[in-house]
């Protein structure tokens, strides 16, 4: 996938227009017309800039990821038209699996030490991750009614 479709894909996830892309770039809307229709390229400068303000690493940037080489041109086409913010998903992830490790840790504290305040803390653990689960399962449902809904 060239650099161009890579760079226009990234800045629909990211929910920027050519212009504001531009504007945070320093340079004009035509450039970045130019770069994602491959007619020119960005500099090395540029690109780095690209890839901070976009989310992504250089690789990613660049279409270098196994990820990406795997990607096919109709799965490029569907991302563009999804705009979804990159590593929006992976970002969310993280912070879930970080907070259950935080929560497992703590009740496994909770089961060594015991005692009254040990026990309350670990029903109110649990009572928040039910919360969050549900919470999960409900964006989940309105992102599914949303696509079947087509809006």
């Amino acid at each position: 996938m060239s650099l161009g479709t890579q760079i226009q894909i990234y800045r629909k996830r990211a929910h920027l227009s050519q212009e504001q892309l531009a504007e945070q770039l320093g340079v004009s809307r035509q450039a970045v017309t130019k770069w994602e229709n491959g007619q020119s390229s960005p500099s090395t400068k540029n690109l780095a800039q690209l890839a901070g303000i976009l989310g992504v690493s250089l690789d990613e940037l660049a279409g270098m990821t196994a990820e990406a080489g795997m990607e096919t041109e109709e799965a490029a086409e569907a991302a563009v038209s999804e705009s979804q913010a990159p590593g929006k998903k992976s970002s969310v992830r993280r912070i879930f699996i970080g907070i259950l490790v935080v929560l497992v840790a703590g009740l496994f504290l909770c089961f060594l030490v015991g005692g009254q305040l040990m026990a309350d803390f670990a029903i109110t653990v649990i009572n928040l991750l039910l919360l969050g689960g549900f919470v999960y399962v409900l964006v989940l449902a309105v992102k599914a009614l949303k696509r079947i809904g087509g809006g």
